[in-house]
């Protein structure tokens, strides 16, 4: 039930985060081990929850640093340009 609350509430905001971009297993994502996120520390989830995915700023901030083939980059308020 909250799954589609959630998605029924931030699909109404695609200039924020918008929808999830992944709901269930972390593995079918290329997420390994979840305890052990790149950014922040695991906040777990207990028997019988699901994980639920949203875009993050921090991922295309640290792909843009770490690249060799973009040479330019800004990040405004809902908005990341390349």
């Amino acid at each position: 039930m909250w799954i589609k609350f959630a998605i029924n509430v931030t699909t109404q905001f695609p200039t924020m985060y918008g929808s999830p971009i992944h709901v269930g297993d972390p593995k079918e994502i290329g997420i390994n081990d979840i305890s052990k996120p790149d950014f922040g520390g695991f906040t777990g989830f207990g028997e019988g929850e699901t994980p639920v995915f949203w875009e993050c700023g921090v991922t295309a901030q640290s792909a843009a640093i770490h690249s060799d083939s973009v040479s330019e980059y800004a990040c405004a308020w809902a908005y990341v340009y390349y």
